[in-house]
């Protein structure tokens, strides 16, 4: 019942919005089947993924020696050095290939699609509006400890993070029917957008340790 009222109420959001759907497409998760991850590891896997982010940035902008002086002690400061990804890993050791920059670009979303789910962002159900850059900034550079973005943190239920992680299941579905169909609308959708904060919002409620792991099929 839970579920189907789910499915119902985000397809009638998307006609609302004039995007594609699919009324047969189910849900993928139980609220009965689901856990959310620890929040001391989510908060500090957060912060480990916005230095890594924010090093990346600078490899795009041709200032990655000083940017890993600047950042890595952050790591420390923070005691997240054990909490970085592969890819992650791979910026700050200075093996990253010419893909890696341009998805931790884009981990923006994956990090503030969590940060949603810890309460700290108020929506992000407009899937074509990009993470406010400024903000994401400031909840890590304002704090001086984890504990201090804990405090900050007002954990969503499972039944929220479940809303949201199906409209953006369904968002995605939808970009998907666009690229073998562009005669269908998906309205302001940002493809890329979409993919990282529901790789986001998966990893959040899964067992998977690094969300590049995870298949987001759709």
């Amino acid at each position: 019942e839970i579920q189907r009222n789910r499915r119902i109420k985000n397809n009638n959001y998307l006609k609302e919005l004039g995007i594609v759907t699919n009324d047969n497409l189910l849900c993928l998760y139980e609220d009965s089947n689901v856990k959310l991850k620890d929040i001391d590891f989510v908060c500090k896997k957060a912060i480990a993924t916005f230095i890594a982010i924010q090093v990346a940035c600078d490899i795009n902008n041709n200032k990655y020696e000083e940017s890993l002086k600047y950042f890595v002690p952050l790591l420390k400061k923070f005691n997240v050095e054990d909490f970085l990804n592969s890819k992650e890993k791979r910026i700050l050791d200075g093996t990253y290939d010419s893909q890696d920059p341009i998805d931790m670009d884009w981990a923006y979303e994956i990090y503030w699609s969590i940060c949603w789910a810890l309460g700290i962002v108020d929506d992000i159900k407009d899937g074509g509006k990009m993470c406010d850059c400024n903000a994401a900034i400031d909840f890590v550079m304002s704090l001086n400890s984890v504990d201090d973005f804990k405090e900050k943190c007002k954990v969503r239920s499972i039944a929220e993070i479940l809303d949201m992680q199906d409209l953006y299941f369904r968002y995605h579905w939808a970009i998907n029917e666009y690229t073998v169909n562009s005669s269908v609308s998906i309205g302001n959708l940002n493809p890329s957008n979409v993919i990282e904060r529901r790789r986001g919002l998966d990893w959040i409620i899964s067992d998977v340790d690094d969300w590049y792991d995870l298949s987001l099929n759709a």
